[in-house]
């Protein structure tokens, strides 16, 4: 799961194979409730089957993702450095259009009610409260 998601890779998960069988075995001897081996290694072995399984799917997953190749613009950016922010292309959310058109006739985004008119709710500073 972790793989298809690109949290990490096959080479990552390879890696952590002798300490993957090793604590899959501690855990099997604490779970198994007798104390003879065979049944600890009846319950070790299919799961270290299922990791094995769980590396070959994301193995293939991997070698797709590299056939594939990553469009995505963010693809080239390091784990640690931000990713630019364009907030250009969205459209102004009172008006529908363009923010760079928007925010020019509308720079503090108080278009609410009719403006100008007696009561208006458009700018609450201009109210008057007495």
């Amino acid at each position: 799961m972790l793989n298809l998601a690109g949290v990490v890779s096959t080479a990552k998960l390879r890696s952590w194979r002798r300490a993957e069988i090793f604590l899959v075995f501690v855990f099997a001897a604490i779970v198994t409730p007798s104390q003879d081996p065979f049944t600890m290694i009846a319950l070790g072995l299919p799961m270290i089957l299922l990791y094995e399984v769980a590396l070959v799917i994301g193995w293939f997953n991997d070698k797709r993702k590299a056939r594939r190749g990553d469009t995505s613009p963010y693809a080239n950016l390091d784990d640690d450095e931000a990713s630019p922010l364009d907030f250009d292309d969205l459209p102004h959310p009172a008006t529908g259009e363009p923010a760079t058109s928007a925010a020019s006739a509308d720079p503090v985004g108080t278009a609410v009610g009719a403006a100008g008119a007696p009561g208006s709710l458009s700018n609450a500073a201009h109210l008057d409260i007495t």
